[in-house]
């Protein structure tokens, strides 16, 4: 029977197959588990890498948080800055205003007085003016009904004396 089996071509294809599988899983193990690691490196290097690029984009992240939470403060305090301004810029102005009034005021007030004293120093010289006048023309008047002059002027003069 081994006879047999060792002519039979089946039974030579098929120790053949055998040891070409047995060869195959000896030499082709070592090959294939060399081209498996590699990729399983590959694999564990792009993992590595994709949390390297993680941590990198959370510090970026976490920067451009606080980044903006110190522009949001800046800009802030940037506007508080530019309000107290503007309401000082507003009190200065009022202030500005108040003094303008208060001096337009006091200049009216004063042309108005200056006004005033150069209406009375008016009035008081026509006044004068207009009571020179009426003595003038009363003394006239009296005058010419009187022909005598001397007696008029003496009798003034009397009244005067007596006063």
């Amino acid at each position: 029977m081994i006879d047999m089996l060792l002519q039979n071509a089946l039974f030579w294809y098929s120790v053949s197959f055998l040891i070409f599988v047995i060869l195959f899983y000896i030499k082709g193990r070592k090959i294939l588990q060399s081209a498996i690691q590699q990729r399983i490196d590959a694999i564990n290097e792009e993992v590595e890498e994709a949390k390297n690029l993680r941590e990198e984009a959370n510090q970026l992240l976490s920067k451009a948080k606080k980044d903006q939470a110190e522009t949001l403060k800046q800009s802030e305090q940037i506007i508080a800055n530019a309000k107290a301004y503007a309401k000082n810029i507003k009190k200065e102005a009022e202030q500005q205003l108040k003094e303008s009034i208060i001096n337009q005021e006091k200049a009216a007030f004063s042309r108005f007085q200056q006004m005033e004293e150069r209406m009375t120093k008016e009035i008081l010289a026509r006044a004068g003016n207009i009571a020179l006048h009426a003595a003038e023309d009363y003394v006239r008047d009296h005058m010419k009904d009187n022909n005598n002059h001397t007696s008029f002027i003496d009798l003034k003069i009397k009244n005067l004396r007596e006063n």
